[in-house]
């Protein structure tokens, strides 16, 4: 179980870090003025799609019990 948990945390740090580096070269500017925005982006996305909460597991929650 930990092997499985840490590889789903390299790849879910490889994804964040390959977005902020293509969106910094999109924009020229330096990588770590992108980080935090990135980072408040990709936080937002897991609270939406988690199962512990967020607007989008309540409205599939709400459609499976209908």
């Amino acid at each position: 179980m930990k092997r499985k948990f840490l590889a789903t945390m390299m790849i879910a740090f490889t994804i964040e870090l390959l977005t902020t580096y293509l969106v910094a070269s999109f924009f020229s500017v330096r990588m770590i003025e992108v980080m935090f925005f990135t980072g408040i982006a990709f936080t937002v996305i897991i609270y939406f799609f988690t199962s512990s909460g967020g607007i989008i597991s309540n409205m599939a929650s709400s459609e499976v019990s209908a």
